[in-house]
């Protein structure tokens, strides 16, 4: 097991390896382990410590958000569901209009054959589906 070491120099603690007998005497990391733990850490041969870049891409990496942050501004939201509801709303006029004007060049003969077709429809749902023959299974509160 590794031990703090070093005094209290503000920059990087040193560890020391203690022996397999436990014996307590330190040993020095072998040159080779630290050099892999410089490429590790993207530190360049000879590189004294962390940079300023590399601190923080260190830190960037370490306190990354744990959730997807958002993609737009609330503002954005907002000016895009304005533009849907503008697009929604000239299309329900514009459907409307159509319905309007295919209603005014129906003769009253025609209109009166549309009426009984759309009454008729609705009686013979009503004779299919009497009332409360619903989904008797669905109560939410028994």
């Amino acid at each position: 097991r590794g031990r703090g070491g070093g005094g209290g120099g503000g920059g990087l603690k040193t560890y020391t390896i203690r022996g397999k007998d436990g014996d307590g005497r330190g040993q020095s990391v072998p040159p080779e382990v630290l050099a892999a733990m410089r490429a590790r850490l993207g530190l360049g041969p000879g590189a004294g410590g962390i940079n300023d870049r590399d601190r923080d891409r260190i830190a960037r990496d370490v306190f990354r958000p744990s959730h997807i942050l958002p993609t737009m501004t609330v503002e954005e939201a907002g000016e895009m569901e304005y533009r849907e509801l503008m697009e929604r709303t000239a299309r329900q006029a514009a459907n409307a209009k159509a319905a309007a004007e295919e209603e005014a060049k129906l003769t009253e003969d025609e209109r009166e054959a549309r009426e009984l077709a759309r009454t008729r429809a609705f009686d013979e749902f009503k004779d299919d589906n009497p009332w409360g023959s619903g989904n008797s299974k669905l109560r939410p509160c028994s």
